[in-house]
């Protein structure tokens, strides 16, 4: 047995011996293979000498030797050799010898599920036409039915120059009868066309199941994505806009020229006569259109800001104006007596602006980076410093640079010639040496004092001098590195919270955490306690893998990819989630 086996053998007995009840990790593909792919997260396609094949839990379900895995489906494995496509089931049957072409040039939607099984069937090329076959080869429909397009549930057809639809099983659920039939959401929504009683042609919509959403009134639609989704424009012939989901339900009636999602889910956009208005969720009208512009603004209560020519209004979510301004309103904020205040640019100058019109601190900074303790966080010139709501200098204007944390919790002001302060939410100002560069989080900043990484908290809190490196600071736990190694410490007093050492550590997610020790990887219990330990090869950078395992835990991430540098090949380790 040559040493490459020998290896493999000990690792498996290692896992298998030092696993608990409870496996936290798993290998669903040992580190011997030259490339590998997630089909699902749970079988991988795999590559060895240049071939492939599949392995579930560490587990050859297809041995390696086909031209390329194509996909997973409805439990059913599709692969290419000698660029015909073939399907096996997931436990490695060959339910289809490779027959069909793996790559064919046709003249239908891009989003065309081909040699993919979706609920029972898949569509193929065959003799210069699209099939829809079920898992025994057998055709599902007859030749009189052409198909147009499919993904999912919807199999747009065409008959007699008249489109309709079938189901993955071949059942006909909307009748040739359309003009048109063109997919708006693939697998969600299409657009259908039919004459009226004038002759004219109009589009209405209908769902993968061939359920009429909307009547056919409309004259086009147009989809589009924002960071809040997929959306679909219609448009009336009057000029009137609605605005649908990608599911097909109505978001806002045809009553404004222009409708359009806003960054927040629960407004949308409208314009009348090319005025701006905002509508919410049920038709509720928050602001007229009779603005050029309007943003809406959400901290601790929600905001309209409306700007009329040279004039901007505040109003609350009852339509009222509750501010009101010549100038333009950058943010909103509350002070710590509840009153609402307005930073404001007015000239290219920015000051602080009360709720009822009265300039606290005259238009006079070149910038406003964000408000810490009713302070304000202000740019002069060059300069960098931080006044209060009645313009009292509380930072000099000496800093080059400022920063401030996501959670507005402090400021950082630094320059490498004058030093480094911290104002804080609780009003205190803490001094830190100067430094060249800071990064700054929620309650804390860091920098570099020559070669080590030195933290200061917004309590004034500081990381002992013997920690070597810090790493994260999560739920009252520290994890830090000192010369015996990493460790655990409280957050609050640095102080161990237990006697091991590792050579690498994450931090604790969902009670449980990566550590490294021995060339060995370890899952952690809340007492520090092992749970698994799982050998790894010389060639893993565990550093790195404890750092990914925590990520991907975090994100709910379950499997990542392992390479050992040493022979380049590479591996899947899952994290258990049960």
């Amino acid at each position: 047995m040559n040493k490459k086996n020998i290896f493999a053998v000990l690792l498996c007995l290692m896992i298998a011996t030092g696993a608990s009840a409870q496996e936290y990790l798993k290998w669903s593909v040992e580190i011997k293979y030259d490339s590998v792919q997630s089909l699902d997260g749970k079988y991988f396609a795999v590559k060895d000498n240049g071939k492939w094949g599949v392995v579930k839990d560490g587990k050859s379900i297809l041995p390696c030797r086909y031209d390329y895995i194509d996909a997973l489906g409805d439990d059913v494995i599709t692969f290419v050799q000698d660029g015909k496509a073939g399907f096996a089931d997931t436990e490695g049957n060959i339910l289809i010898e490779a027959s069909y072409p793996a790559n064919v040039d046709i003249q239908t939607e891009d989003k065309t599920q081909l040699n993919l099984f979706d609920q029972g069937s898949c569509i193929v090329f065959d003799n210069g036409e699209l099939r829809l076959i079920d898992k025994q080869n057998k055709r599902l429909l007859g030749d009189s039915l052409m198909i147009v397009s499919r993904v999912g549930n919807a199999v747009v057809i065409k008959q007699n120059g008249l489109f309709g639809m079938v189901n993955s099983q071949g059942v006909v659920t909307v009748e040739p009868q359309f003009l048109s039939l063109e997919t708006l959401v693939a697998g969600k929504l299409y657009a259908y066309q039919v004459h009226t009683h004038e002759g004219v042609p109009m589009s209405g919509l209908l769902d993968e199941n061939g359920k009429i959403m909307a009547k056919p009134q409309f004259e086009d639609f147009l989809t589009f994505t924002t960071p809040q989704g997929v959306f679909i424009k219609a448009y009336l012939p009057s000029g009137a806009q609605a605005l649908f989901s990608q599911e097909g339900d109505m978001l806002a009636q045809p009553l404004y020229q222009v409708i359009e999602p806003t960054k927040y889910d629960a407004f949308f956009s409208i314009t009348q006569d090319m005025k701006k208005g905002l509508l919410g969720k049920n038709y509720v009208l928050y602001v007229e259109p009779k603005y050029d512009r309007v943003d809406v603004v959400v901290r601790q209560d929600t905001f309209f800001v409306a700007y009329e020519g040279l004039t901007t209004y505040v109003l609350n979510t009852s339509n009222q104006v509750v501010a009101k301004t010549d100038g333009v309103v950058l943010d909103l904020i509350r002070n710590k007596e509840g009153n609402l205040l307005l930073i404001t640019e007015q000239d290219l100058s920015y000051g602080l602006l009360s709720s009822e019109g009265k300039w606290l601190i005259e238009p006079q900074y070149d910038e406003v980076l964000g408000v810490v303790n009713d302070c304000l966080c202000v740019r002069k010139g060059k300069k960098w410093g931080a006044v209060d709501k009645n313009n009292n200098v509380v930072v000099d204007f000496v800093y080059g640079k400022a920063r401030i944390s996501n959670t507005a919790e402090l400021i950082a002001f630094f320059d490498y010639k004058k030093g480094s302060k911290m104002l804080c939410k609780d009003g205190n100002i803490i001094d830190f040496p100067k430094s060249e560069s800071v990064l700054v989080f929620g309650n804390y900043v860091e920098y570099k004092d020559k070669d080590k990484k030195v933290r200061i908290y917004s309590d004034n809190r500081r990381i002992p001098d013997n920690f070597i490196t810090i790493g994260a600071d999560r739920e009252g736990i520290l994890v830090a590195k000192t010369e015996k190694g990493w460790s655990y410490y409280n957050s609050a007093k640095c102080t161990p919270l237990t006697d091991k050492t590792f050579d690498a550590a994450g931090c604790f997610v969902a009670g449980k955490a990566y550590a490294a020790k021995d060339g060995s990887l370890l899952v952690l219990d809340s007492n520090f306690e092992t749970m698994q330990r799982v050998a790894m090869p010389q060639g893993v950078n565990l550093h790195s893998i404890v750092s990914l395992l925590t990520l991907f835990g975090s994100q709910g991430r379950d499997n990542f990819t392992i390479k050992d540098t040493k022979t380049n090949k590479v591996g899947v380790i899952t994290i258990n989630k049960q």
